[in-house]
């Protein structure tokens, strides 16, 4: 789908809102579940799910109430506030908000919302540097490739990121029985991808600045390039 340019606010024309309940709607499980009252216009001009749930012959479309069981409240609050402010890093109320990136960046998948897509992979890229945040970790990877398809730019940016971070005097230890490969292997999709990356191109290889790379991680038309 094209990336569409961030929606300009005007909430005095925004339209009606529509009612998202996010979380299980079993009984014994309301606790975890809540509601949000979002414009109309916000969601469709981002979201392909969103603008098909709303103008198709579905029930949504009438009664103006789109139920999502299966995703956490804090995840779609992060959204709605990336819709409100074109942001979301630094949104204090997360447990754990370096999980929060790879979460929002599968929702956004899922909602088929490309522009968060690529502001989540900017956000990863910025603060690598700072905080750590680019998955290396077994648990990390491990999300990352359950939960995207082969071809996921988020799955790129993350063997990119592993690649990097090696010294370049250890850059055999992948393909050795040493702790990166002993950790990589763990998930095999990721220790495949990892391997062609690194023999297929000089382009990915250690101590390399992602952020000037950041193009190869975003979602647009093929003719399209980000702006610097």
């Amino acid at each position: 789908m094209p990336n569409r340019p961030l929606f300009k606010q005007n909430f005095y024309d925004s339209g009606p809102f529509v009612t998202i309940n996010v979380g299980p709607s079993e009984e014994v499980e309301k606790e975890k579940r809540s509601s949000f009252f979002v414009y109309e216009k916000h969601l469709t001009h981002h979201s392909t799910f969103f603008r098909k749930a709303l103008s198709g012959p579905w029930t949504e479309s009438i009664s103006r109430v789109i139920e999502l069981p299966e995703d956490e409240p804090k995840v779609f609050q992060l959204f709605v506030q990336w819709l409100y402010t074109e942001d979301y890093a630094h949104y204090s109320d997360c447990a754990a908000p370096k999980e929060y990136h790879y979460k929002l960046y599968v929702f956004a998948d899922k909602l088929q919302v490309p522009a968060l897509k690529n502001c989540v992979i900017d956000n990863l890229i910025n603060d690598q540097f700072l905080q750590d945040l680019i998955p290396f970790h077994e648990p990390d990877i491990r999300f990352v490739y359950k939960h995207t398809t082969e071809g996921s730019k988020l799955r790129l940016l993350t063997c990119a990121g592993f690649l990097s971070d090696m010294g370049s005097e250890n850059e055999k230890e992948l393909f050795l029985d040493s702790p990166p490969r002993v950790r990589a292997r763990k998930v095999p999709d990721f220790y495949l991808q990892l391997f062609r990356m690194s023999l297929a191109s000089n382009m990915w290889k250690p101590g390399v600045d992602l952020r000037k790379m950041r193009c190869h991680f975003h979602e647009h038309e093929e003719e399209k390039r980000c702006r610097s």
